[in-house]
Order: C-alpha cells, then structure tokens, then sequence
C-alpha cells in the first residue's frame, strides 16, 4: 500500500513542478471533483486510504457481470498433418 500511495503522491508533486501542471491539475479537480481546492487536501485523501477500502471497491466493480470476455482466433488455421 505504501509503495502505491507514494507513486500517486510523487505524480501529484510531479505536476506541480511547472505552470502548466499547475494549470492542468487545477483544472482537471474543478471539472471532474466540483472544486479546485480538493487538489490542496489530495494528499490527505489518499493517505487515508485502507487496505479494507481497496477490497470493498474491487468487490463491488470486479464481478463477472462487469467484465468483458474476447477470445482471439486466428484468421488462417492450417492444420497440422
């Protein structure tokens, strides 16, 4: 859990680093979250993430009834005398 909350924290601070980082990362929590200001508190947030938590949204969304099946068939079989 540690290793995955500090690449989500560190591509957070990597894009702050420049203008237009800044720029896009305010942007992107003022469309998709409602408020700019959530990315000032985004570190929090997923610090408080659990082990439990990652479980109970994998359960809900990880089903049978979600998932996509594709079986990939070769146009040109020759078969093997």
């Amino acid at each position: 859990m540690s290793k995955a909350k500090n690449q989500i924290l560190a591509g957070l601070y990597r894009r702050l680093k420049t203008i237009e980082g800044r720029a896009n990362l305010l942007g992107s929590y003022e469309v998709f979250q409602g408020d700019y200001a959530k990315a000032f508190d985004e570190d929090k947030r997923v610090e408080a993430v659990t082990a439990a938590d990652i479980q109970r949204v994998a359960q809900k969304y990880f089903t049978a009834k979600n998932r996509t099946v594709a079986t990939l068939v070769p146009e040109n079989v020759e078969v093997a005398q």
